[in-house]
């Protein structure tokens, strides 16, 4: 039998719950929201009953194995490469990254799968 997904959502502003809440539609019980904001954290804990916390390194500990990244885009591509050298399977929201010249530093690590 097949362990339930843990999920980490990296930004909790408006698309950040939108995500949380398809995700609790879809059935995934397991989720890690990550926020530097404690107030919006704190409303997030609140609605989704989910585990919080205020710095992605937090995260870590709770062994996701999907991230969405949903924080502002200028921290996608750091974001994405941190949740990839840990093995997680990656959903960027978009835009993914405002220039081309990052996206080349996650496709090695995003195709073979790890670090």
């Amino acid at each position: 039998m097949t362990a339930p997904p843990r999920v980490l959502v990296v930004g909790c502003g408006s698309i950040g719950m939108r995500h949380l809440t398809n995700l609790r539609a879809l059935g995934v019980e397991e989720i890690i929201a990550c926020d530097a904001q404690p107030a919006r954290l704190a409303d997030v804990k609140k609605r989704f009953k989910v585990e919080t916390v205020e710095a992605v390194r937090q995260a870590w500990a709770h062994a996701p194995q999907a991230a969405l990244i949903t924080a502002p885009t200028s921290l996608h591509v750091p974001l994405a490469l941190e949740a990839a050298e840990r093995g997680c399977h990656l959903f960027i929201e978009k835009p993914r990254i405002g220039s081309t010249r990052p996206s080349s530093a996650c496709s090695p690590l995003c195709r073979s799968g790890s670090s």
